[in-house]
């Protein structure tokens, strides 16, 4: 009889052990899916960034061979200097970027008008004029960009390449901040932005080259 006792306890034992190492599998398992769960919708919400990166890319190569097409015939026929041409081009984009600054500022109610060119879906300038990184010291940064292209119509007439060649490392160096903070940050992008980064491409490498 205490042997039918010793053996029914030993059982009894083992299987509450078998129980227990099956809630600890069920609960293991239900942490790892949901770790998994977490992670497969972390990588969906950033999901936007490489199909975003890819439009501003497309954009600005576009941007870059439109500017480069257009300044080649005058250089060639006019002997118009091509750092000139992409300046003047870059000061009537900034000044039209403070425009539609100065504007959304008294109206919220704004519209920017879009052109669909960095994306049927991305290409929202006012998201972008209207974030945080579109003002310094409450004054857009559009008006640094028509200070810097102003600067450059000077010294491209003057033949100061030192100042030249800072203020288009300047430029690029601007554009490529943000343009990451288009892509990864506000999730949008600035047409006109594209076009003053690619302007800053072309004059950088004419000044640098």
């Amino acid at each position: 009889m205490p042997d039918a006792v010793d053996t029914s306890g030993w059982w009894s034992s083992i299987l509450r052990r078998a129980r227990e190492r099956d809630v600890e599998r069920v609960l293991l398992y239900d942490r790892s899916r949901r770790s998994v769960l977490a992670a497969w919708f972390a990588a969906r919400g950033q999901g936007t960034v490489t199909p975003l990166l890819a439009d501003y890319l497309k954009a600005l190569l576009g941007a870059v061979l439109g500017f480069w097409l257009l300044a080649w015939p005058l250089e060639a026929w006019l002997a118009w200097d091509r750092v000139a041409v992409y300046a003047a081009l870059g000061l009537v984009f900034s000044l039209q970027v403070t425009h539609h600054a100065y504007r959304l500022a008294k109206d919220p109610a704004y519209t920017v008008r879009r052109c669909n060119c960095g994306g049927s879906r991305q290409d929202d300038t006012k998201a972008v004029l209207t974030s945080r990184a579109g003002t310094i010291a409450g004054l857009p940064v559009s008006w640094l960009g028509a200070a810097v292209y102003a600067a450059l119509l000077i010294t491209a007439s003057s033949g100061q390449v030192g100042a030249e060649r800072a203020l288009a490392v300047t430029g690029v160096l601007a554009s490529a901040y943000l343009a990451f903070v288009m892509v990864a940050r506000i999730g949008a992008l600035c047409t006109t932005c594209i076009n003053v980064a690619a302007l800053n491409v072309l004059i950088a490498s004419r000044v640098l080259g």
